[in-house]
């Protein structure tokens, strides 16, 4: 009994401390989370009933004990839950959809060479429970030598993740090359939609295999989400739609412009 306890005494404090670092990740795992406080009281009360069923200690003794466990447990469960409700709450109301990571380093090997790295792979994060559209990515390219027409993105359909099991929507967007309002390169990524709570991946790379920025000067990409709208574009489905068929979120000066689609063999 004392090496049940002792397994208990290490598992409900890593189960209570895991969603902390739960719900700051990016994207959130608020259910992860809520599964931990669920799996922390079960433990705990599940062993306080086995320990009440085989202990020799008093009648007064075990009635101490089985109450405080489980007052502990009934009041401290829900507000643990209540806490997960209101930091998706929080969240979801300050920032509806993220990008991680924040940079990429445009001077390493991985993003230049043929085969696409997981660190070099954008993920746009939808927190809401509504669908969000026209969701402006922006990429920040800091350095002397690349340029914004030689970074090359890849819909992956295959990382997209969502609430339910099979994913049938094209994520159909646009890329659009040039320099913000302070004259500074970059690139913005333009999607049609984003389904609730989704994650959806892009990869990137260089256009040109080998192509890697001089590691003692600053070469990386600043990703942001420059904005989105709620309200759908009816201009994806042609091909000729330009920049003022749609409604940017800065100032922009665009030198050149793309398709993004998803692969249809994915």
């Amino acid at each position: 009994m004392e090496i049940a306890w002792a397994v208990v005494a290490v598992l409900v404090p890593l189960l209570l401390g895991a969603p902390l670092n739960l719900v700051g990740l990016a994207p959130p795992e608020f259910r992860k989370a809520r599964a931990c406080f669920y799996s922390a009281a079960l433990i705990l009360g599940g062993m306080s009933l086995v320990w009440q069923v085989q202990t020799d200690k008093p009648l007064l003794f075990r009635l101490v004990v089985g109450i405080s466990t489980w007052a502990l447990i009934g009041a401290g469960l829900p507000e643990a839950l209540r806490w997960v409700n209101a930091r998706e709450k929080f969240i979801q109301e300050m920032t509806p959809v993220t990008v991680s990571p924040a940079s990429i380093d445009l001077s390493s090997k991985s993003w230049a060479g043929k085969l696409l790295k997981a660190e070099n792979t954008i993920r746009i994060h939808n927190l809401t429970s509504e669908v969000c559209y026209q969701v402006w990515v922006k990429l920040a390219i800091q350095s002397p030598v690349i340029e914004p027409y030689h970074l090359a993105f890849k819909q992956v359909l295959s990382g997209v993740r969502n609430n339910t099991q099979k994913l049938t929507l094209s994520h159909e967007g646009r890329i659009f090359l040039g320099q913000d309002a302070n004259g500074h390169k970059a690139v913005w990524l333009l999607l049609a939609s984003l389904d609730p709570n989704q994650t959806l991946p892009i990869q990137v790379s260089s256009a040109y295999p080998g192509l890697t920025g001089d590691k003692n000067v600053v070469n990386n990409a600043q990703i942001t989400i420059a904005g989105f709208s709620k309200e759908p574009s009816n201009v994806f489905k042609g091909s000729g739609a330009t920049l003022s068929d749609f409604k940017p979120p800065e100032q922009m000066t665009v030198t050149g412009t793309g398709l993004l689609v998803v692969p249809k063999d994915e």
